[in-house]
């Protein structure tokens, strides 16, 4: 090999790694299409735990009305932020329940089985939602915004937040059992908003730092990296044992 082919092997090889050690992995991008589901009743149960953080309970009813892009068996569920803890699937129809990083962060239901046209079924989650609020001047505040994606319509909805140490809250609304109750409806992409506020000693507020694993990145970190590192290794010894047909080829 020539002295000025080694180089530009050579340089061509470190150019690839270092690109690679600079790749983001493409974040899948949501298709528009035509809603295949509506949801007929969508209740959320929210209480406040000792620190500030949110116990939210989904109890889900869908209505499968449009089955020409494939059945429907998952979905994806809008949060208020990615700091999310403790997902965990409530009724046995689910296969997996897990955060997933897109956009400000969703969380992904997989179902056992598959849903056509005219079914309908019910699912219930839960999971724990840190660092939704916001303290200042001895008052904290939860802007809690409620709505689906931008496609999925909303027949009837129901929020109840659990009415403890609440000083104020907007919308006005009525206690029922403990619990501030909102009810509603919302077209597809529409969303309501929610204000709740407490005295900042109502609880210990702490917010919290929360990470989730990214199995493409995992992935790209077990495999890519090493196997470029093996591969310029590789190149360099072939090329130190055949060192004396370099020079011979000066």
């Amino acid at each position: 090999m020539r002295k000025g082919t080694f180089i530009r092997t050579f340089t061509c090889a470190f150019t690839i790694l270092i690109a690679l050690l600079f790749f983001v992995p493409a974040r899948e991008v949501e298709a528009a299409t035509e809603h295949p589901y509506e949801l007929e009743d969508l209740a959320i149960t929210i209480d406040v735990d000792g620190e500030g953080s949110l116990n939210m309970t989904y109890d889900v009813t869908c209505h499968v009305i449009n089955d020409s892009q494939g059945a429907v068996n998952s979905m994806e569920i809008p949060i208020l932020n990615s700091d999310v803890d403790d997902i965990t699937a409530l009724s046995d129809n689910i296969k997996k329940a897990e955060f997933e990083d897109k956009s400000n962060g969703r969380i992904r239901i997989e179902f056992k089985d598959d849903h056509y046209m005219g079914d309908t079924f019910s699912f219930s989650f839960s999971y724990v939602q840190y660092n939704a609020f916001v303290e200042k001047n001895d008052v904290v505040t939860y802007d809690y915004t409620l709505g689906w994606s931008q496609t999925i319509p909303i027949d009837s909805y129901t929020l109840k937040w659990n009415a403890d140490n609440v000083t104020e809250v907007t919308p006005d609304a009525e206690i029922t059992d403990g619990y501030y109750i909102w009810n509603g409806s919302l077209s597809g992409g529409a969303k309501d908003h929610m204000k709740v506020t407490y005295p900042d000693d109502a609880y210990a507020f702490k917010n919290h730092y929360v990470t989730h694993k990214d199995s493409n990145l995992n992935l790209y970190l077990i495999f890519i990296i090493p196997g470029c590192v093996v591969a310029m290794i590789v190149l360099v010894i072939k090329n130190f044992l055949f060192k004396r047909d370099f020079y011979k080829s000066l």
